[in-house]
């Protein structure tokens, strides 16, 4: 099933029924930067008209992203020093 089956359950049974279109939208797209889609991918699937539109509204809303970020070059950086060792 796809996300929009579970994006209807959700949106029917819980307490969001008010919730409105931009919302979701909202929502959809960060979501979808948590799951490590591209920025490219989110302005396509949004319309966006320019990549800085999405760069604008969503490149600072999750502190998960910016945290797995430092964590990947964190990481990365131990396995360059690693082969010097």
């Amino acid at each position: 099933m796809g996300t929009s089956f579970y994006l209807y359950f959700f949106y029917r049974f819980s307490n969001l029924n008010k919730l409105a279109f931009p919302e979701l939208r909202h929502t959809h797209a960060v979501l979808l930067l948590e799951s490590g889609a591209s920025m490219k991918f989110i302005q396509d699937r949004l319309g966006h008209g320019c990549i800085t539109i999405t760069w604008n509204v969503y490149s600072h809303v999750s502190k998960k992203i910016n945290y797995e970020s430092i964590q990947d070059l964190d990481d990365y950086i131990s396995t360059i020093f690693l082969k010097f060792l």
